[in-house]
């Protein structure tokens, strides 16, 4: 029996759930949309980026998705310097490592985005797949 790891990036390996409603709500604003707290709830559920979209700002030409999407990219990464590792998560993943058990990260976020966030905190290593929104059709 093969047994591996598969970890979510936003909540499992890093505390990112309160980055994320603000930009949304800062991408939704500057679209024109004001969203109420509740709302926001949805894009925790793990929705691809293209169907949060839709979800809020209704039918979108493939043209309207880029250009929101790329805004949307940007916000967070202006933000990610507040995004740390969940506690404890380093010692996990050395234990995993020491059993010789293969990790992968599954997450509804961009190639771009997980990449980054795996980079810069020198976890880029530890995974032997990594899958993105980029990567699927279709989202959780």
């Amino acid at each position: 029996m093969q047994i591996a790891f598969i970890l979510d990036l936003d909540g499992v390996l890093f505390d990112s759930h309160p980055v994320h409603p603000i930009a949304w709500r800062e991408l939704l604003r500057e679209a024109g949309k004001e969203v109420f707290d509740a709302e926001l709830d949805f894009i925790m559920d793990g929705a691809t980026r293209d169907v949060t979209l839709r979800h809020f700002l209704g039918p979108l030409s493939p043209e309207q998705i880029a250009h929101y999407a790329a805004q949307k990219d940007g916000i967070p990464q202006r933000k990610e310097n507040r995004v740390r590792t969940v506690a404890g998560i380093e010692k996990f993943l050395e234990l995993v490592e020491a059993a010789a058990i293969p990790m992968a990260v599954a997450s509804s976020g961009s190639k771009a985005r997980v990449e980054r966030m795996l980079d810069k905190h020198a976890l880029s290593r530890r995974f032997t797949v990594v899958l993105t929104s980029d990567d699927v059709g279709d989202g959780k």
